[in-house]
């Protein structure tokens, strides 16, 4: 008898395998959807704010991962030169994703 059914991708419930945890072993998956993912990183440059609240440990691999795959630039910043990187990637050809580490 099959239990299984079939999988059918869907980006708005869809997360993206981050890998497995150092000690437990177990699955790590992104804290954003695919459909999150995607919206936060387009059209033109886009600001993530890396806070501790926000599970930093997941959300940065998260949006590299998919910025990776999509030949997008990722741009890490913190709050001393978050003006300069933003004035950048707005005037430049690549504006990317840039990650403003607020932690």
């Amino acid at each position: 008898m099959e239990f299984s059914l079939p999988y059918d991708y869907n980006p708005r419930f869809s997360r993206r395998l981050l890998g497995s945890g150092e000690r437990s072993g177990t699955n790590r998956y992104s804290p954003l959807t695919e459909q999150q993912l995607y919206e936060a990183t387009s059209p033109g440059p886009t600001l993530v704010c890396l806070t501790k609240a926000h599970g930093p440990e997941l959300m940065e691999p998260a949006i590299r991962s998919y910025a990776d795959a999509r030949g997008l630039t990722v741009h890490t910043t913190t709050p001393d030169t978050l003006v300069d990187v933003l004035t950048h990637t707005t005037r430049g050809k690549d504006p990317g994703v840039v990650l403003a580490d607020l932690r």
